[in-house]
C-alpha cells in the first residue's frame, strides 16, 4: 500500500456501487494507518447524493473525519480568472510562470508584492 494518497474531486462523477464498497474498503484500510488527502466541491451532506448509500456514507465520513484536519474553502476566492486575466493583459507570460533552472539568478528587484483581493 502506498505511503500517502491523494484523492481529488470526490463526487465529481457518479459511481457505481461496487466502486462505492471498494473505495470504502480502501478507506477503512488507511485509517489511522496511512495519510490520505481527499479534495471534493461538495460538503459531507452532499456525500450521500453520489455515494447513494447513507449508512455507507455515515461510516465512511465518520472514519475520515475521526483524526483529520478539515479545510473548508467555501468562502475563500480563486486566483483562476486573475491569473488567466494577468497572462491575456500581457502582465505575465506563461512562460514567466515556470520555475526557473538558475538558481543563481537574483531575481528580488523584479520581485512584486501579489495582493489578493
Amino acid at each position: 500500500m502506498w505511503s500517502s494518497t491523494l484523492i481529488d474531486e470526490v463526487g465529481y462523477v457518479e459511481v457505481e456501487p461496487a466502486q462505492v464498497g471498494l473505495f470504502f474498503t480502501l478507506m477503512q484500510k488507511r485509517h489511522k494507518n496511512k495519510p490520505t488527502l481527499l479534495t471534493s466541491n461538495l460538503g459531507f451532506s452532499e456525500w450521500s447524493s453520489f455515494l447513494k448509500n447513507n449508512h455507507l456514507t455515515a461510516a465512511l465520513i465518520d472514519r475520515l473525519t475521526e483524526n483529520s484536519h478539515v479545510i473548508n474553502m467555501k468562502n475563500c476566492k480563486t486566483l483562476r480568472g486573475k491569473l488567466d486575466d494577468d497572462v491575456k493583459d500581457g502582465d505575465v507570460k506563461p512562460e514567466d510562470s515556470e520555475p526557473s533552472d538558475d538558481a543563481d539568478s537574483d531575481t528580488s528587484e523584479d520581485d512584486e508584492d501579489v495582493e489578493l483581493e
